[in-house]
């Protein structure tokens, strides 16, 4: 989901973390293509190339924005070396696909050896870097919203601890509503640090981070949101986030709740109050 919405929202991103994810496009509308080469090693290959031209001409078209957006934007990619779900030459594609419209000295990826579909971490208390189960927030050693945070914003103040009533709940039914979404859950999180409060002068960035399969409230309650490391980055740096939630449901069928883990950085810097948050689902 986050390459979908940096791709074709380039104009209101600045950059994008992205985990064990595929290009954009990648499926083509076929559902054998989305469950075999968008993430397994030894199937078809994916064309790239073929889809750049492709997202080049829907944005001349009109249907997405520009890819002259995207030049400048930065991009961090991530993958578990020995992730069960998503191959190597899915995560080749996916750099090769950005590096063929981003500049290249812009586009960072960690291939993490002995990870596995997990969110990486260094909380000691997660599980095993090398275990995919959930809530997928892995002890690796590498503080992965920190890493992905820092080369999306530069260098950042080391993180510290979340003021206590900044994570707060809000309705996500009135968004459903308007976009004919029949996925979103009826709650999201939205995290303010103490320094992007009513009344503090401090301009503040928006972050949008999507949750990954089975990752959401529905399978995990707020674990990944508590324990992924981001909230402790934003306090330190004046960083707004914005977790929506999708559903597991049947109808659309979508049985493990997924938009596909990662993260984008909103283009418009504005204080956290008297601001509107940009839409973020598609």
């Amino acid at each position: 989901m986050a390459v979908q919405f940096h791709v074709a929202h380039s104009d209101l991103v600045r950059g994008a973390g992205l985990l064990a994810a595929p290009p954009y496009l990648c499926a083509e509308g076929s559902v054998r293509h989305a469950l075999g080469r968008c993430m397994k090693d030894g199937g078809a290959e994916i064309p790239t190339a073929l889809l750049v031209e492709r997202t080049s001409q829907l944005a001349r078209d009109g249907a997405i924005d520009a890819v002259a957006g995207l030049a400048d934007d930065r991009v961090w990619l991530f993958r578990g070396a020995q992730d069960p779900y998503v191959g190597k030459t899915v995560a080749d594609s996916l750099e090769a696909y950005y590096q063929a419209l981003v500049r290249p000295e812009r586009v960072a990826r960690v291939e993490l050896p002995g990870a596995g579909h997990t969110f990486p971490t260094a909380d000691s208390t997660a599980s095993r870097c090398d275990v995919t189960e959930s809530p997928f927030v892995g002890n690796c050693g590498l503080d992965g919203a920190a890493a992905l945070l820092a080369h999306l914003y530069g260098d950042l103040a080391p993180g510290t601890a979340p003021s206590a009533d900044g994570l707060v709940e809000f309705d996500q039914r009135p968004y459903a509503e308007q976009s004919g979404s029949a996925g979103l859950g009826d709650r999201g999180w939205l995290f303010v640090p103490q320094a992007c409060r009513a009344g503090q002068a401090a301009s503040c960035s928006l972050h949008v981070v999507f949750h990954g399969c089975q990752q959401g409230a529905s399978f995990v309650g707020d674990a990944f949101v508590r324990r992924g490391g981001y909230l402790e980055v934003a306090e330190a740096n004046r960083m707004v986030l914005l977790f929506p939630q999708v559903e597991k449901s049947l109808q659309p069928l979508n049985a493990y709740g997924c938009w596909t883990g990662g993260a984008t950085r909103a283009r418009t810097t504005r204080p956290a109050t008297g601001g509107r948050c940009v839409p973020c689902g598609r």
